[in-house]
């Protein structure tokens, strides 16, 4: 049996796969630049070059982890009724992960609003499934 939300599960999930892969890559990239600043800090003779940027390169790594499962997890579990509830939860745990990252980074504006439409849909197909 096919269930109705199966395609908004399908196309959130590719969505989140690749934003969480990005998010992680560039993570990895921030993590090395940060690096690169610290030495070449310690060279001139300022210390902590590259701190602020080694807590930015953390947290996306996290959120970037975290949207990937949450991918994952919607495409595996896109036509089966018994996980619906679970994958409404990991959609809400989305949406609450998108607005603390639009706050600490400060960048809570029209478009981080546009970016919550993904988690919406995500919750929205799950939420057909679960009522079907």
């Amino acid at each position: 049996m096919q269930l109705p939300g199966r395609i908004f599960l399908l196309v959130t999930g590719v969505i989140y796969i690749i934003s969480g892969s990005i998010a992680i890559m560039s993570g990895f990239f921030l993590d090395m630049a940060g690096q690169a600043l610290g030495g070449l800090g310690g060279i001139v003779g300022v210390q902590g070059a590259g701190a602020g940027l080694g807590g930015l390169a953390f947290l996306s790594v996290i959120f970037g982890a975290l949207s990937f499962v949450i991918g994952v997890m919607g495409i595996a579990h896109r036509n089966n009724f018994d996980k619906a509830a679970t994958l409404m939860t990991l959609g809400i745990i989305a949406l609450i992960a998108d607005v603390i990252a639009g706050l600490i980074m400060g960048t809570f504006t029209i478009t981080t609003v546009l970016f919550l439409a993904i988690p919406g849909c995500y919750i929205f197909g799950a939420y057909k499934n679960k009522n079907s």
